[in-house]
């Protein structure tokens, strides 16, 4: 279920804390981190490693969550990519080798 404002919801702390030496991929969780906080009301916190529907998110919030991505990062994601960006890590790879 996709929803706009989860104010009163603590920020999930769905990733291991950035490591210092990995700039690009810790300011792209970061952002990620807010986005999956502002805009998705998950039923468990999402793994890294774990597919969307994992973490309690169906396929049509999935694909809505990929395009509130795409505008904040400033990337196109083609629908034929989208089935291959399958977890969130997938995800955070994707937008540093298109933004990096």
């Amino acid at each position: 279920m996709l929803s706009i404002d989860h104010s009163d919801r603590p920020i999930l702390n769905a990733f291991p804390p950035p490591n210092q030496g990995s700039a690009p991929t810790a300011g792209t969780e970061s952002r990620l981190r807010a986005l999956i906080d502002e805009h998705l009301d998950l039923d468990r916190e999402p793994s890294p490693d774990g597919s969307f529907a994992d973490s309690g998110i169906s396929s049509l919030d999935a694909v809505a969550f990929i395009r509130i991505v795409e505008r904040e990062f400033n990337v196109s994601i083609p629908p034929e990519d989208c089935h291959k960006i399958a977890t969130f890590g997938k995800l955070i790879a994707h937008l540093d080798a298109k933004t990096g």
